[in-house]
């Protein structure tokens, strides 16, 4: 399992095929929307919090590869708003797929609450 893109990529290389590099391309076309790309000699944003951000590589069940861009949130200091943990557990939504189906009842959608914080990452190696 790679744990960079450079050894994601060094894989494809060595096993002539583009599966990291698909996964990848992916990824980043699904993330994409959310983000300002600024021009290189761009000022770094007033009043936002520099972030890491890094890949995180996994093969699925039916062999697929899948790469998930994060963001290392960690460096940020948490809303004094936040009074519960805002990751929902796997199994949470799996209960309430179950409830749903039982009960033939639509899915309509997740909530995603709007985020206040200021951050930005840096582009490339």
């Amino acid at each position: 399992m790679p744990k960079s893109v450079k050894q994601a990529l060094e894989i494809d290389r060595d096993t002539n095929n583009f599966l990291w590099s698909d996964a990848i391309k992916k990824e980043m076309t699904n993330v994409m929307p959310a983000f300002k790309i600024l021009d290189q000699d761009a000022p770094k944003p007033v009043a936002h919090t520099w972030i890491p951000c890094h890949m995180i590589f996994d093969i699925k069940m039916d062999f697929t590869r899948k790469a998930r861009f994060v963001a290392g949130r960690h460096v940020t200091d948490p809303p004094s708003s936040i009074l519960y943990a805002s990751v929902v557990s796997c199994n949470s939504v799996c209960i309430a797929l179950l409830i749903t189906s039982l009960n033939a009842l639509d899915i309509l959608g997740y909530l995603n609450a709007p985020v206040h914080e200021k951050v930005y990452a840096t582009c490339g190696p």
